[in-house]
C-alpha cells in the first residue's frame, strides 16, 4: 500500500506548461548541434567554426567574464578543435533527451552549463536582457522542475513495467 501525495492531484499545477518548455528547449539544442555538424549559418563550414568562435571572442575580448579568462586562455585556446568537436555532439545529446522526456535533469543540467559557459565567454550576465539569458532561465526551471512526466518516453515506460507488475 503507498502512501498518498499530502497535495491533492486537483491542487497541482499542470505539468504540461513545463514538457512545452522542455520540448522547445530540446529542439533549439538539437537545431543548434544539427546546425554546427551541417555547416550552417552562424558557425560556417564544420573545419571552420572552432576557429570562427576563437575569432568572435578575440573581437569581443574585452566583453569575457574576468572569472573565466584564465579558464578561457588556459583551457579553451590551446584545445579549441577538440572543444570546437564536442560542441555539436553536447547540443545533440542535450537535445534528443529533452525531447523525448528522459533523462531530463541531467540533460537540462548539462544544457545550463553550455549556457551559462557561453555567457561567460561573451561576458553576459545573467540579469541582461539578452536571449541567452533567457534560455538559461528557462533551463533552470526545467532543471528544478523536471517535466518529464508529460509527454514523454520516460512515461511510457512506467506505464508499461506498471501494467506488467499488475499482471
Amino acid at each position: 500500500m503507498t502512501q498518498s501525495d499530502p497535495v491533492s492531484e486537483a491542487s497541482r499545477a499542470p505539468q504540461w506548461p513545463l514538457a512545452g518548455l522542455r520540448i522547445y528547449l530540446g529542439v533549439v539544442f538539437l537545431l543548434a548541434g544539427l546546425g554546427q555538424l551541417g555547416g550552417a549559418d552562424p558557425w560556417g563550414a564544420r573545419t571552420d567554426w572552432p576557429t570562427s568562435l576563437m575569432q568572435y571572442v578575440a573581437a569581443t575580448r574585452s566583453q569575457i567574464a574576468p572569472f573565466y579568462a584564465g579558464f578561457f586562455h588556459l583551457v579553451l585556446v590551446p584545445y579549441k578543435d577538440f572543444f570546437g568537436a564536442l560542441m555539436p555532439a553536447v547540443h545533440i545529446a542535450v537535445g534528443v533527451p529533452l525531447i523525448l522526456g528522459v533523462a531530463t535533469r541531467p540533460a537540462a543540467g548539462v544544457g545550463l552549463f553550455c549556457l551559462l559557459n557561453y555567457m561567460a565567454l561573451t561576458g553576459v550576465m545573467p540579469y541582461h536582457p539578452d536571449a541567452m539569458s533567457a534560455l538559461a532561465a528557462l533551463m533552470l526551471a526545467v532543471v528544478l522542475a523536471s517535466p518529464d512526466a508529460v509527454w514523454s518516453l520516460r512515461t511510457v515506460m512506467r506505464s508499461r513495467r506498471l501494467e506488467k507488475t499488475a499482471t
